[in-house]
């Protein structure tokens, strides 16, 4: 059986919180060892980490009287809070240009040359492991990945073919609500044109000058 100096001795060498003289251990364990909230390789989860809901701002962690506990994570990109039960693993995350991306989420390769959507199907060290559609098996970087997939002159062509609510998918919308604005302007803002249906052919020039340039 270990004895107090023993523990101690235990306490100094693992750099844990220095236990009160006579402390009770039961007390001691319950002041220095609340239950944190863990990711799934079990690692603790730390401010400015990444979850599968954003990066971690701050944890906040409670007790119940039951010995139950509870964490909260506040997320910084969309100042949210989500809460979990002891024993509950948080799944991780990365970032894809800004946006929490998470295992079973689809992305696109950045590369022209590659235009294969990926399925996310792990997450170890912030590299992902990637399923493509055609069916290989990869590791890639975040940065290396879109939400969006890489245009072309096929989708240009498709495009071209939409009248301005399709092509700027606000139909049944007022221009209030434009669902594409950039910094606050409207399509037809951005571009200087007069409405968004000229802005629309703008748009479509300025898409198969950077298809042709690549």
């Amino acid at each position: 059986m270990e004895t107090s100096m023993d523990l101690d001795a235990i306490i100094e060498k693992q750099g844990w919180p220095e236990r009160g003289v006579g402390e009770p251990l039961e007390d001691y364990m319950g002041r220095c060892f609340v239950p944190v909230p863990r990711y799934d390789d079990d690692t603790v989860v730390e401010p400015g980490s990444v979850s599968c809901w954003g990066t971690v701002e701050f944890v906040e962690v409670e007790v119940s009287d039951g010995g139950w506990g509870n964490w909260m994570l506040h997320i910084a990109e969309t100042s949210t809070v989500i809460d979990g039960s002891l024993n509950q693993r948080v799944p991780r995350g990365v970032l894809v240009e800004g946006e929490p991306a998470s295992v079973g989420d689809v992305l696109w390769s950045r590369d022209p040359e590659t235009l294969y959507s990926a399925k996310i199907v792990g997450i170890e060290e912030g590299k992902l492991r990637i399923l493509w559609e055609d069916g290989l098996a990869g590791v890639a970087d975040p940065s290396e990945l879109s939400w969006k997939s890489p245009d072309s002159m096929e989708r240009i062509r498709e495009d071209a073919r939409t009248d301005g609510y399709g092509y700027w998918g606000c139909k049944y919308l007022s221009c209030i609500n434009c669902p594409t604005k950039v910094g606050g302007k409207t399509p037809a803002e951005r571009y200087g044109a007069s409405d968004c249906w000229e802005a629309q052919k703008l748009d479509l020039i300025s898409r198969t000058e950077e298809v042709c340039g690549r």
